[in-house]
């Protein structure tokens, strides 16, 4: 499956993953400031405009390959944050031929507890029907997800162009209900390690990358760097936009799969 993708600047391509609920555009506004790269944002299936289907690590990460492919884009850098990081890296393991550098925004490659399981539930009782409005679902979700995450998650309820006054997900929430508990277990095993260099940058205050994971991060990628961003959380991009563009400018040219972008 082919995803639909935005793609913004110039220079070294890297296909870059949103999280889970997010959609390419989320990167919008950092990939502007990665004047080195040639930055591609798919949304991945079941999210944004990409197409849907049944959802499941080895879907979406052979989704990414079939739209590197079709760019004419391999071998290339992949990256991702959060879900959109463990994509990356079966990517990388999955399709050796198509990657040559991986980065993984606080993600490693141990299973994950499905926290967002009640709030997946909570989007699926939303009764669409009768909605006049964005706000009426805020109104309606209030106290069953936090503030912040409900206004992340409403950027993808948008009016339906087939219903007049109506409204869609641009979530596949069946599906993603169904492929959720499967998507956050460990990466593949089946594959051998990956023999690409992969940055796993991770925020300082976040606990998806802990330093017991370290063994099973180089088992799995031999190449590792793991790199703290001190005081952030897990969405240490927004948290921490410097710093991260930063250490992934170092770690590019570290590993000589980019010359000296001027990020800013």
């Amino acid at each position: 499956m082919v995803l639909h993708t935005r793609v913004r600047g110039s220079g070294v391509p890297m296909v870059f993953l949103h999280g889970l609920f997010g959609s390419g555009d989320n990167w919008w506004g950092l990939a502007a400031r990665m004047t080195g790269l040639q930055v591609h944002l798919p949304d991945l299936r079941g999210h944004g405009l990409s197409p849907r289907g049944e959802i499941s690590r080895e879907a979406l990460a052979d989704d990414v390959a079939d739209t590197i492919e079709q760019a004419g884009l391999a071998p290339c850098l992949v990256g991702g944050h959060s879900l959109g990081g463990k994509i990356a890296l079966e990517v990388a393991l999955r399709h050796p031929d198509l990657v040559n550098g991986v980065v993984a925004l606080d993600m490693g490659v141990r299973d994950y507890e499905p926290q967002y399981l009640p709030h997946l539930t909570a989007l699926q009782g939303l009764d669409l029907t009768w909605l006049g409005s964005r706000d009426e679902a805020r109104k309606q979700l209030n106290g069953k997800i936090d503030s912040v995450t409900l206004a992340f998650l409403l950027k993808s309820l948008v009016p339906d162009e087939n219903k007049a006054g109506g409204w869609k997900w641009l979530l596949d929430l069946e599906a993603l209900a169904r492929g959720y508990n499967a998507i956050w277990q460990g990466v593949t095993r089946e594959f051998a390690p990956s023999a690409v260099p992969a940055l796993f940058l991770y925020g300082g205050a976040s606990n998806y990358v802990r330093p017991s994971d370290e063994l099973a991060i180089r088992k799995r990628f031999p190449r590792a760097t793991l790199m703290p961003v001190p005081e952030a959380g897990h969405w240490l991009h927004v948290e921490k936009p410097a710093e991260v563009l930063a250490a992934m400018n170092h770690w590019l040219v570290t590993e000589h799969l980019a010359g000296v972008p001027v990020w800013q």
